[in-house]
């Protein structure tokens, strides 16, 4: 998943229910919590997958360096959706 700095920052803000006026959180934080919603999506497909009896193997987040390496790559599938008021885009590639 990638979006932009504002973007991850209004994510990472909503998973801890802050408002408007509390503190901005520290950059690692941010990265925490946007892998936190990485494994809450991830938990939800594989949910759904089981549901339907589709065997669904889900390993551990791998972290690009950029939406550029991850366009690069050949087998891909990606979508842009919606997490409240926030676009972000999804994407599953093949990392080995």
């Amino acid at each position: 998943m990638f979006s932009d700095k504002a973007g991850a920052r209004s994510l990472s803000r909503a998973l801890f229910a802050l408002g408007p006026d509390d503190e901005d959180l520290p950059d690692d934080e941010i990265c925490d919590s946007i892998g936190e919603i990485i494994n809450i999506m991830a938990g939800l497909v594989k949910s759904h997958m089981e549901a339907k009896e589709i065997p669904c193997k889900i390993g551990l987040p791998h972290y690009l360096d950029s939406a550029t390496e991850v366009n690069a790559r050949a087998r891909r599938q990606q979508a842009t959706i919606r997490i409240g008021p926030v676009s972000v885009y999804l994407a599953v590639v093949r990392v080995q």
